[in-house]
């Protein structure tokens, strides 16, 4: 498995004049995303299909996140606009800040750059596999308009026909197990979702952290502010608007002047906390939950060796993360806590969850060297990814790793998994003296 954590070091870097890139799972695609080859006729590999699974591209926040957001910095923008230590262009900018997005018309709905991003990412895969877009294809997404509008876009791009628009999308109810797995859970939602005790390292975090705190007293005193009017749940609003505002108005937001690359790499650290409890390895439901995800996945696969056809699945961040946790990607040897902060983990959310974070399944036959007929090739967010079953090779034997999680798709229960009757939430009592 490739690491990408050298990304990293680019963004946090930089001076606090210039905008923050990485923004947990509101990371804008662009800033992250790899250009891996997928023409591998060097090799004689002739492209077969593809599996695909993607999150929605950029969309606008919740109407009731918008109205916090403006709420909150229209308060913070009258102590910026009347500090004596704020002057200049700097003082126009905060005094001409209006939020543009309209809670009532742009709620939870995908905006222009996430429709141009998921239409380039699938051009990105009809430059690179042209030769197996004329195959017929299955498109299956949540039944919301961010997934089906990115779905649409995505086709348009790997198909090269921007125009299309009778595009068939089978959009599944919200209830589900497939792409919404963690709504429809009760032992996840017992144990870890609404367990206030499940993330508490994340959530302790920045809490008395000595470090966090002097660079946030930093920013007060350069902008003349008091710790009421600047505290860390101000801070939040701040970074959201920043990483909202700089990618939908697609100019950096003032907001963005708040937020030293120090108090970005905190928040990011954060969020990696965060989403490790609720979608990585720190408890086993988190993955556990994807089998039928991992089940139609599988059935796919072992279809397209007998007859090509490619498939392409939207959902959420919870549903890319968690599949990408139980593929064995992004796992460090220990369990990830405050004390791991500033070491070079594989688990950074916003490498693995961005906006629009997509992982892709490319079947190629007849590769040179290659003891199998089929080899397969997995691309997540654009760069080569080797998970687990594929004994460390980056073109993967598919036999093999069919194998390697048949165990896991044939003894899927969804609903045992998710079963509260056994006492589901004193199973990880002992984890939280």
């Amino acid at each position: 498995m490739i690491c990408l954590c050298l990304i990293l070091l680019s963004f946090f870097s930089s001076v606090n004049n210039e905008p923050p890139m990485l923004f947990s799972t509101k990371t804008n695609y662009d800033n992250i995303k790899g250009n891996a080859k997928l023409d591998l006729s060097k090799q004689k590999c002739e492209p077969v299909a593809i599996w695909y699974l993607s999150r929605h591209a950029y969309r606008y926040p919740k109407k009731k996140e918008m109205e916090k957001i403006r709420e909150a910095l229209d308060a913070l923008k009258l102590n910026l606009v009347n500090s004596p230590k704020l002057t200049g262009d700097d003082k126009q900018q905060f005094k001409q800040w209006q939020m543009k997005f309209d809670p009532n018309k742009h709620d939870h709905i995908l905006a222009d750059i996430g429709k141009r991003q998921a239409r380039q990412i699938g051009q990105y895969f009809y430059t690179g596999l042209r030769s197996i877009t004329h195959l017929p294809y299955k498109i299956v997404s949540t039944n919301l308009q961010r997934t089906k509008e990115t779905a649409k876009q995505f086709i348009q791009g790997f198909l090269d026909r921007p125009q299309m628009s009778d595009i068939s999308i089978i959009a599944i109810p919200l209830n589900n197990s497939l792409l919404q797995y963690t709504e429809n859970c009760p032992k996840y939602k017992i144990d870890v979702e609404d367990n206030d005790k499940a993330c508490s390292n994340a959530k302790k975090f920045l809490k008395d952290n000595i470090e966090f705190e002097q660079e946030l007293q930093h920013v007060r005193n350069r902008f003349g502010l008091t710790k009421d009017q600047l505290d860390a749940k101000m801070l939040e609003q701040i970074t959201k608007a920043c990483a909202y505002e700089t990618s939908i108005d697609e100019q950096t937001s003032p907001w963005c002047k708040l937020l030293t690359g120090k108090l970005n790499e905190f928040k990011e650290y954060e969020g990696d906390l965060k989403h490790n409890c609720r979608y990585g390895y720190k408890y086993p439901i988190n993955y556990e939950q994807t089998c039928s995800l991992m089940k139609q996945f599988h059935s796919d696969l072992s279809t397209m060796l007998k007859k090509p056809q490619n498939n392409f699945y939207f959902g959420h961040a919870n549903t890319v993360t968690t599949f990408v946790t139980k593929l064995g990607l992004y796992k460090d040897p220990y369990s990830l806590e405050a004390k791991h902060f500033r070491q070079k983990n594989q688990w950074k959310i916003s490498l693995i969850s961005p906006m629009n974070t997509n992982i892709a399944f490319i079947l190629y036959k007849n590769c040179r060297g290659s003891d199998n007929r089929y080899s397969m090739q997995v691309i997540h967010n654009q760069h080569l990814v080797i998970p687990d079953g594929c004994q460390g090779k980056p073109l993967c034997n598919v036999h093999e790793f069919l194998k390697h999680y048949s165990s896991f798709v044939k003894t899927c229960n969804f609903k045992q998994i998710c079963d509260t009757t056994d006492g589901s939430n004193e199973n990880l009592q002992h984890l939280f003296q």
